[in-house]
């Protein structure tokens, strides 16, 4: 039995998407249903146009439209659609009633097409399901009154009445609850679909038509390549006030008047000239040079983009930037994630959902232009932090849209709803993860490829049935019955975003395979089996990994046994330099007096500080500089990070596995920051314990200057931080001063 749904969407004429997010929500189901069997669809809509007579439009076999058109006023002045919706009322019943086949259910989109939608079910006795748009409540919670003086009470008339209310957000679902006290079960998340171009755009932001090959590093050591990785910033949406559209020029002219000509340009995707025309005379009160900023193509206003001249546009930038007020979702953002780039975004809709600090973009307070400018200066201190971000985006989107399944809950309801056949499971809603810190970079020149494991096969004569799959955020490995097949991709370098000293932007997974294959000659280390300098990869023994109590006890001896080959005690800063050469390409600090005048040097050319911050910093540092005199630096070789989940028992002993963070220098940091990660939180107030008093004091120290590193590095990359500078004065006044007495 065919089923004919009335789809009532006031004010989302699909022939007018310039206007924003309603009209293409309208137009895609329009386009999903089309000449689909057994379901037709009348579609009611307004449009600005001055014809007096209401004519069906066929707009496929199975879709007709009606538009009624009204005064341009109401559209601007939404408090007339309610003082004529008796009118509007009419209109739209006169249409019913000559509609030839019985309608299933009447489909609402918006507020006031709500409320007509529940009048006239009432009448007729039909099923009514709605979709919300931007309520009232939204609205007022974020500081703008509602479209309309009379939107809150029309939606606590009809909301409560509708069989089944269509949220795209788990935010809204919550609102809904909240706010109009909706029962949980008439409530249906679906998300958001995204245009099939997001996914699979017409060529990569090479240019290329197909994927790219693996690079010859060599070959371009010695050219500019920065160029490569350079985007635009972007923002897609209305030119109105509620987007925040002032703000984000504020946010980027304080980039361009500390980084010129470096400061990538902003692109305004969205908005008629008209509209653009409208708001440029309210950005210049501001902005007093807009106009200069336009002329030299800074700030370019691209207009209204169909979703393939979006994607394309898309693939040249490097973040997304959505500061809305308020969004009900955002679908921008899904389109920017599917595509593969960060977003930074406001506490809204998917914004609120779905955009994670450090994973896949950055959240900001809407009207915070200072701390948005903040952000975006990160993407262009490293222009390969917009590539890494972008990955985790398009994994996450991936995780999240299938939650949703989007057309096949509009579809259960037209064709289903009502009826015995109809089932409801719930809402899928997607759980946060913890986000790990990413290290993939896969963008020119720096793309890599995964190892095909025939290759693997043929090059360490593995039967290819025998080589497993494993998960890493750190590498990719595979794992056979008795080996571990291990090979690096390209590491971002988070350092560099903070510390001046630091200049590499990425380090290239060539650079980590050399020292992790180098620290296995070493003793106390898990011996290569074999390794391959084509496919960058190398197998070892696969061992048990031992619990971090157990690391704990190992620890000792075998870091002693790690930094026996080398046992020189004095070093010269030039021959830590040209001893690492041989082995490490990485930035490292060789000795805490190093990384002292660092950390003192970040804490004054960053804006981020307090004048109380640095003097307490420069405190400890004094004080640490003042024990160091009784203590004499030992040198040795370090593992260049924590020790937990880096031990294994292999053959009844136990090794370190290979690092490719190794590097020759005054020793304990290695300690340190096992215990630092043992302890996590509590390792300051664990310092004065008794137990620690048996610790090595350089190894104090390190924990100490490392755990003034971490409240830098959070500091400067607005990343939460549950260190307290007073533990560490604590510290240093009662339990260091005890011993040097």
């Amino acid at each position: 039995m065919t089923r004919h749904i009335l789809l009532l969407c006031l004010l989302g004429n699909p022939f007018e998407l310039n206007l924003g997010g309603h009209q293409r929500t309208v137009l895609e189901i329009i386009e999903h249903f089309k000449d689909m069997p057994r379901l037709e669809i009348t579609v009611i809509t307004t449009t600005k146009s001055s014809l007096k007579q209401l004519t069906p439009n066929h707009l496929y076999s199975n879709i007709v439209l009606y538009e009624i058109p009204i005064k341009k006023e109401w559209f601007e002045n939404q408090d007339l659609l309610y003082d004529n919706r008796n009118f509007l009322y009419e209109t739209v019943k006169k249409i019913y009633e000559n509609i030839k086949h019985p309608i299933t259910l009447v489909h609402s989109t918006y507020w006031i097409s709500g409320l007509l939608a529940s009048q006239l079910c009432i009448e007729y006795h039909l099923t009514q399901i709605h979709s919300v748009i931007s309520t009232s409540c939204e609205r007022k919670r974020n500081g703008f009154s509602p479209v309309s003086s009379h939107q809150y009470e029309s939606e606590q008339f009809f909301l409560p009445k509708v069989d089944r209310i269509i949220s795209i957000t788990e935010s809204e679902y919550e609102l809904l609850i909240e706010k109009y006290h909706i029962e949980p079960h008439k409530i249906i998340v679906v998300g958001r679909t995204v245009a099939d171009c997001f996914l699979r755009p017409a060529h990569l932001p090479s240019g290329n038509l197909e994927q790219d090959v693996s690079v010859n590093y060599n070959t371009l050591a010695s050219q500019d390549t920065g160029w490569w990785v350079n985007g635009a910033f972007c923002y897609i949406g209305r030119i109105v006030d509620q987007k925040g559209v002032k703000e984000i020029i504020l946010a980027w002219e304080i980039l361009y008047k500390k980084y010129l000509d470096l400061t990538p340009p902003m692109w305004f995707i969205g908005g008629t000239a008209e509209d653009i025309c409208k708001y440029r005379r309210i950005i210049k009160q501001y902005v007093p040079d807009l106009e200069t900023y336009e002329k030299q193509h800074k700030i370019y206003w691209w207009g209204f983009l169909s979703a393939a001249g979006i994607s394309n546009v898309l693939l040249k930038c490097n973040v997304l930037i959505m500061h809305s007020a308020f969004e009900p979702g955002g679908r921008v953002i899904l389109e920017a994630m599917s595509a593969g780039k960060p977003v930074i975004a406001t506490y809204s809709g998917f914004g609120n959902n779905y955009v994670q600090d450090w994973y896949n973009g950055f959240h900001v307070e809407y009207g915070d232009f200072e701390k948005l400018s903040r952000y975006l200066e990160l993407f262009i201190i490293n222009p390969y932090l917009s590539n890494m971000l972008g990955i985790n985006s398009k994994n996450l989107f991936w995780k999240i849209s299938k939650n949703w399944d989007y057309f096949q809950r509009i579809s259960d309801l037209y064709f289903y709803f009502g009826t015995s056949q109809y089932t409801y499971n719930g809402n899928l809603f997607y759980e946060r993860m913890h986000p790990q810190y990413p290290n993939l970079v896969d963008i020119f020149p720096y793309s890599d490829i995964k190892n095909d494991i025939s290759d693997i096969s043929t090059e360490f004569h593995i039967k290819e049935t025998a080589i497993i799959s494993m998960e890493s955020n750190q590498s990719y490995l595979w794992k056979t019955t008795y080996n571990i097949i291990k090979q690096y991709y390209n590491r971002f370098n988070c350092k560099q975003e903070w510390n001046a000293y630091d200049s590499n932007s990425v380090i290239p997974f060539i650079a980590l395979y050399d020292a992790a294959t180098f620290s296995a000659s070493l003793s106390g280390c898990l011996p290569i089996t074999d390794q391959s300098d084509i496919l960058f990869s190398y197998t070892m023994p696969m061992g048990k990994v031992l619990a971090h109590d157990e690391c704990l006890k190992e620890m000792p001896l075998l870091l002693k046994k790690f930094r026996e080959s080398y046992t020189i005690t004095s070093y010269g800063k030039s021959d830590l330099l040209e001893i690492n050469s041989k082995f490490q390409a990485q930035h490292k600090y060789y000795t805490m007096q190093t990384l002292i005048k660092e950390l003192t040097a970040a804490i004054e050319n960053y804006p981020v500080f307090t004048d109380a911050e640095i003097n307490c910093i420069k405190y400890i540092f004094n004080k640490i500089a003042y024990i160091r005199l009784r203590i004499t630096p030992k040198y040795g070789m370090n593992y260049g990070k924590s020790l937990l989940n880096h031990i294994v028992r292999y053959n009844m002993q136990t090794f370190l596995l290979p690092s490719c963070d190794i590097y020759f220098g005054e020793i304990g940091i290695d300690e340190a920051y096992t215990y630092i990660e043992y302890y996590k939180d509590g390792i300051l107030k664990n310092l004065n314990s008794q137990k620690f008093q048996l610790i090595d004091n350089t190894v104090l120290l390190w924990i100490s200057v490392l755990s003034i590193e971490q409240y830098i590095e959070k500091k400067i990359l607005h990343k939460e931080c549950k260190i307290e500078l007073s533990a560490i004065t604590d510290f240093y006044n009662n339990f260091f001063e005890a011993v040097l007495l």
